[in-house]
């Protein structure tokens, strides 16, 4: 990849960074919200997930209209500014329906910061590049949750959570500042510009083996990494009796060191099985990675016993 390229790819990979960093801005100050507006575990996961959730596949299908017909620059830029609409109202809301409903409009924008993004990322690179043009957005992504909890734990001891997302949202300006630089690509491998939206179905029925498994698997995972990242925190806080600057630390040490080498070993390695085996190897790859830690999460390591505890 040339030095435009990078550079083009590296402001994409901000936007991707927001579109999660928003989303996790709620984890580290979750359990001081539940206390101060005496919302249940169940209440709260709909806010952690089903909330955000719905309103991202809502609005994917939208987003991906529009971008095959618009400037895809000015949808990332206006669903970041809408983000930034959205956390200072999760900031100020006062009650857990003033909440659901600034997690729903900030899942919407999360939609409209991640799929023109992936879009325009396939348009800067050619095919054989795309795994590690893809790499760079993601990494992008993974490193935006542990921004949340690092930057949320620090401030939680300084202020109260509605203060703590009010300074969270400051980032959000400098991410606007990055999107406004960035450049629309020419659209490459276009074989119909503006299709009718009448052959978006037909189109989708035809891809059908391809699309449904993909997004399948993407929502399994989107499904578990939600569930850890949203009660962590909780279980810090509860069981082990910690500060939130030190959760906020563990958390964004260990979600620091996984969004760097995930990225970072995925796009070679996607880039190395479509040269050699093509999507089909790629995807089995993938999978058998994605299967082998769903494992160890179904079986984790178990410490020895201490000598005190075998004494017993």
């Amino acid at each position: 990849m040339k030095g435009p390229q990078l550079g083009q790819l590296l402001l994409l990979g901000g936007a991707t960074w927001a579109a999660t960093y928003v989303r996790y801005t709620t984890g580290p100050v979750q359990e001081a919200m539940h206390q101060s507006l005496s919302i249940s575990d169940n209440q709260m996961a709909v806010l952690q997930g089903t909330a955000v959730a719905v309103s991202m596949v809502i609005g994917a299908v939208p987003v991906g209209l529009l971008a095959d017909r618009i400037s895809r620059k000015h949808i990332v830029l206006f669903a970041s500014g809408f983000a930034l609409v959205a956390l200072l109202l999760c900031a100020k809301a006062s009650s857990y329906n003033g909440l659901l409903l600034a997690r729903f409009l900030l899942g919407l924008s999360i939609t409209g910061m991640l799929v023109p993004s992936y879009s325009m990322a396939g348009d800067w690179v050619p095919p054989a590049y795309r795994g590690r043009a893809t790499m760079v957005l993601t990494l992008g992504e993974t490193l935006g949750s542990p921004a949340a909890f690092a930057l949320g734990g620090v401030l939680l001891i300084f202020a109260n959570w509605s203060r703590a997302l009010l300074w969270m949202a400051v980032p959000m300006v400098l991410v606007l500042a990055m999107v406004v630089v960035i450049k629309e690509p020419l659209r490459r491998e276009v074989s119909v510009a503006r299709p009718p939206l009448r052959s978006i179905l037909p189109l989708l029925w035809e891809h059908r083996r391809v699309a449904v498994p993909l997004q399948l698997g993407r929502a399994t995972l989107f499904i578990a990494d939600g569930a850890v990242l949203a009660w962590a925190a909780p279980l810090f806080t509860r069981k082990f009796h910690l500060s939130a600057d030190r959760i906020g630390y563990t958390m964004g040490i260990a979600l620091l060191v996984a969004g760097f080498a995930g990225p970072l070993l995925g796009g070679p390695l996607v880039d190395v099985c479509q040269r050699y085996g093509g999507p089909r190897r790629a995807i089995v790859c993938i999978a058998v990675l994605a299967t082998v830690s769903v494992l160890l999460l179904i079986r984790p390591p178990q410490p020895e016993p201490s000598a005190a505890g075998a004494d017993r």
